[in-house]
């Protein structure tokens, strides 16, 4: 069988935007229309999602856009599964388990730059754009998806003025997509965004116990 690509090693995660875990500082919160959001430290990473919230996996049809903030790839226990690649993006079938989502094996305090977007139902998010976000024909818009996991400046919780029009821009691709949750294993925090009260609810919770810490709101 034909091996999975090996990720190479990459900066490890600095503690510098969400805050350090001795200020309590772990977890920020915040929404964005119907979406409720969240972002936790370098402590916290895709797998960390994957094996204490299968709930968010479970029962949902799965869209991966990067692995490592490039293509995404298949491995060989998905395509026996019935994952497949199209225009760029990966889909899963639904989901019955978490035994073939892959994600980053580098650690917790190592970006994996994976971006997943979750559904309810079947979904076909289009093709790939890699031009420029910033060029007209190349903008984020239905059917030509950007991949934002590798761009500081879309972060959620971020509230610098200078960076408002990337974080518009991923919202507004959010807009269109409608998933029922994101999430993005970036630089500097894991992001898991839903629209799923509930769902975001029994994240926040668990991460929140582990962490042993209450969230710092964020801007709504």
């Amino acid at each position: 069988m034909q091996s999975e690509p090996q990720i190479n090693p990459r900066l490890r995660r600095l503690p510098v935007l969400v805050g350090l875990p001795e200020l309590g500082e772990v977890l920020r919160t915040g929404s964005q229309g119907e979406y409720f959001w969240l972002v936790s430290s370098y402590e916290d990473y895709s797998g960390t999602m994957v094996a204490l919230c299968p709930e968010v996996f479970v029962g949902r049809y799965m869209a991966v856009t990067a692995i490592d903030c490039g293509n995404p790839w298949l491995t060989d226990k998905q395509k026996i599964a019935g994952w497949e690649e199209r225009r760029g993006i990966v889909y899963s079938p639904l989901l019955s388990s978490i035994d073939d989502v892959y994600y980053q094996r580098d650690g917790y305090d190592t970006p994996g730059f994976d971006e997943w977007y979750l559904f309810r139902k079947p979904s076909d998010l289009g093709e790939l754009e890699r031009g420029n976000p910033f060029e007209e024909e190349t903008a984020p818009r239905p059917g030509r998806p950007h991949v934002f996991v590798g761009m500081p400046s879309a972060m959620v919780h971020d509230t610098d003025p200078k960076c408002e029009f990337i974080r518009r821009m991923f919202w507004n691709q959010i807009g269109w997509i409608q998933p029922e949750s994101h999430i993005a294993d970036g630089q500097d925090c894991l992001t898991f965004i839903s629209r799923n009260r509930e769902l975001f609810d029994l994240v926040l919770g668990r991460l929140s116990a582990i962490h042993k810490c209450d969230p710092v709101k964020g801007e709504q």
